[in-house]
């Protein structure tokens, strides 16, 4: 059993012998995914797991978001922990607000501190939540237009190493009555991938006939940071617009370690 009195005679050991303690924490996942679509006003309830993978004591330590786009209460702000929290424990700091009334993208942080208030990991992230909010209109019915998913490759999602390559392809039937005129397939909350803004806007075959199968493919440089991602796809007319009613969405999740 670790206790507090063999973390301080480790501490003076170490210290006696030179040799640095090590005070680390490693992010294990979040849920739900990062990069949700919400409506207006929705309750946003996110949860993060982290490990303390060091040879340190956690004592008092918290959480704090000095860095957000939207006012938070004390009880959000801050995101209080064990008062105790031994090596190899894990903690799960969780938020639980309304998202704003305007649309947008809004990005948030949150770093570990510890009694004194002093960042204890400075040059870390800390635990990020990113979210879209999407004023989304009453859907209206699309007479002729529809699709139907044929099948999916890769079919579930499996771990990946965050910055490799991935790719993502969607066997799609026009089940519907109308031709696609240079339709193409748009990540719609793509904002922390904007350095492959490309490829997260792929066109589809020029012209699409009621009945046909096609093959839509994407390909792109996943983020250098840990964590899990959800990429929602919309299929769009020529003009911008979507295509098909708001539900009619696509997704990928990304499980990067």
């Amino acid at each position: 059993m670790y206790n507090q009195e063999q973390s301080a005679q480790l501490k003076g050991e170490e210290e006696s012998n030179g040799v640095a303690i090590k005070d680390a924490a490693l992010f294990q996942y979040e849920y739900p995914p990062d990069m949700s679509i919400v409506s207006p006003g929705e309750k946003i309830n996110h949860t993060w797991v982290i490990k303390n993978v060091g040879d340190t004591l956690w004592e008092n330590r918290y959480y704090e978001c000095n860095q957000s786009m939207m006012e938070l209460d004390e009880k959000n702000r801050i995101l209080r922990i064990p008062k105790f929290v031994y090596p190899g424990d894990k903690v799960s700091p969780s938020v639980s607000f309304y998202a704003p009334d305007k649309p947008g993208t809004y990005v948030m942080n949150w770093k570990m501190k510890d009694s004194k208030g002093k960042i204890v990991f400075p040059d870390k992230l800390g635990i990020g939540l990113h979210f879209m909010v999407m004023d989304f209109e009453e859907d209206k019915a699309i007479r002729g237009e529809n699709y139907n998913v044929i099948e999916e490759i890769p079919r579930l999602s499996a771990p990946i190493i965050a910055g490799n390559l991935y790719s993502h392809t969607w066997i799609i039937q026009n089940t519907g009555m109308t031709i696609w005129n240079e339709y193409y397939l748009e990540c719609i909350n793509g904002d922390n991938f904007s350095y492959v803004k490309k490829e997260l806007c792929v066109p589809l075959k020029a012209h699409v006939m009621p009945g046909e199968k096609i093959s839509v493919k994407v390909e792109f440089a996943t983020p250098p940071i840990e964590g899990i991602y959800t990429m929602v796809w919309q299929i769009m007319k020529k003009d911008g617009t979507p295509a098909f009613a708001k539900n009619r969405r696509l997704e990928v999740l990304l499980n990067l370690i």
